[in-house]
């Protein structure tokens, strides 16, 4: 690709011109560019790639694998509308719940104070002397998947009539137990008489936990609880436990708040870029999506995100995270926020649900259809970028305008011949648009309109033919405008 997919900004400094699209339509066929991630999806469903984690009882693998099918299913649910994707929700729903324990299985050493009667899923992976432990994180990442599953059934009546058996004994389980389990110990005092820091129960030391575990240990959660908020609005809605719902806006709002304290804005490239921890290292790939994830929901539901963070967030993956600009076609991404290579193998494929901020900035949907071309192509991408693929399915086929103006030019019809809006002159403007969906634009329409008072619009309306994905056409008709005395 060539450098005409670099951001460029060309703006006159009397008068401002607002092009808005009006009206995009799209053709049925995609693009020879990219593959169709939706069908690729099926495929790798089809073959039965997905059934590898639901039963597991260990918490690192239904989150570092389960969650990510589980998240591949709600998105192509809200690509396609098949019930097919509710059904594996459902069953998989009930295939963790089958699963978990009070205590771990004989042999494996544990903390006295797991036996609390709340049933789980736990590991010993992570702790230095092999004990097995419950995480924030864990329980948190694939139980919001399973939250969504009950969301939209509670918010659909014909859905509910179908589903809502399984929906309400998913939901019941999950308050009861895991939102059970760490409401009980939210509000520990733990902290101040230990000084441990742990995102593990029984360790768990309080909200004070906040300011010093990773941020993605307390967005999964919070994105869990973030879907238990609306869930608890329809009528159909019966709680475990009364307190709960004043419990969870208050634990969201509280992990936002210190989530944006975290934030650290780059004016040079209008981005944010954030650390793993508040103490601790550059952040990830991988990790920061499920942060970036977090947030956009926040967004979505009104609670604490404004579009002017998404746009940061968006460009923090189009400015920062991008290795190779401007190459699209074979574009590639840090491992790192601190912008190096970490790992043995390129860990870009792990952006997942990044792709959600393609409704922000088309130029995302551009760069991550690059990322996961070639592992589609082979279909061998696995549950590790499933969801990521789905991102893509879902963002092109819900008909996001995927296209963005790459550049503006002005010539003069009438004036002094430098081509720069001044009084008494008669100008056109030419948009040149980018395409970054992979479906062709079978047609757009841009209408211009002015806010300045000086500024006369002859002809406000442009219109462009056809748009290849992936690709830049600058053959839009003019729009003509007037610049009046001031």
């Amino acid at each position: 690709m060539s450098d005409r997919y670099k951001s460029k900004k060309n703006t006159a400094s009397i008068f401002s011109v607002a092009a808005i699209i009006l009206m995009l339509s799209a053709t049925s066929s995609f693009g020879q560019n990219f593959p169709d991630w939706h069908e690729s999806i099926v495929q790798w469903i089809e073959a039965g790639l997905d059934t590898f984690y639901y039963k597991s009882n260990n918490s690192a693998t239904l989150s570092w694998g389960e969650a990510y099918n589980l998240q591949t299913y709600n998105l192509m649910y809200q690509t396609d509308g098949d019930t097919l994707w509710l059904h594996k929700l459902a069953e998989h729903g009930h295939g963790i719940m089958n699963s978990a324990r009070d205590v771990p299985e004989d042999g494996v050493p544990y903390d006295p104070r797991i036996k609390d009667g709340f049933l789980g899923w736990g590991t010993e992976r992570y702790s230095d002397d092999n004990m097995y432990e419950e995480y924030l994180v864990h329980d948190g990442h694939f139980s919001t998947e399973l939250a969504k599953f009950v969301h939209a059934v509670y918010t659909d009546s014909i859905l509910y009539e179908s589903f809502g058996a399984r929906a309400d004994s998913i939901l019941h389980f999950l308050e009861r137990n895991v939102v059970g389990k760490w409401y009980s110990v939210w509000d520990s005092t733990l902290f101040s008489a230990s000084g441990t820091v742990s995102g593990a129960y029984p360790k768990w030391v309080g909200a004070a936990n906040l300011k010093y575990v990773p941020v993605n240990q307390f967005a999964a959660f919070g994105h869990f609880l973030l879907e238990l908020i609306q869930i608890a609005k329809p009528d159909r809605y019966m709680p475990v436990n009364e307190e709960y719902t004043a419990w969870y806006e208050r634990v969201v709002n509280d992990m936002v708040a210190e989530f944006k304290t975290m934030l650290r804005y780059d004016p040079l490239i209008d981005a944010y870029t954030w650390d793993y921890s508040k103490y601790c290292c550059a952040n990830d790939i991988s990790h920061s999506a499920i942060e970036a994830a977090f947030a956009f929901d926040c967004y979505r539901y009104g609670i604490g995100f404004s579009h002017l963070d998404m746009t940061r967030f968006a460009h923090t993956l189009t400015r920062h995270l991008w290795k190779n600009s401007p190459d699209i076609w074979n574009a590639e991404l840090w491992d790192s926020f601190g912008q190096d290579e970490w790992s043995s193998y390129d860990l870009d494929h792990l952006a997942r649900k990044w792709g959600l901020y393609s409704a922000i900035d088309p130029l995302v949907c551009g760069v991550l259809s690059g990322v996961y071309r070639t592992l589609a192509e082979a279909g061998g991408y696995g549950s590790a970028a499933s969801s990521g693929v789905a991102t893509l399915a879902f963002v092109n086929k819900k008909a996001f305008p995927l296209v963005a103006a790459e550049g503006v030019s002005l010539t003069e019809i009438s004036g002094d011949g430098d081509h720069f809006p001044d009084a008494d002159e008669e100008l056109q403007m030419k948009i040149k648009v980018a395409n970054f969906g992979n479906r062709s634009v079978d047609s757009l329409f841009v209408l211009a309109s002015s806010e300045d008072e000086r500024i006369e619009i002859l002809q406000p309306e442009s219109a462009m033919p056809v748009i290849a994905s992936l690709d830049t056409m600058g053959g839009m008709t003019p729009i003509i405008f007037k610049v009046n005395p001031g």
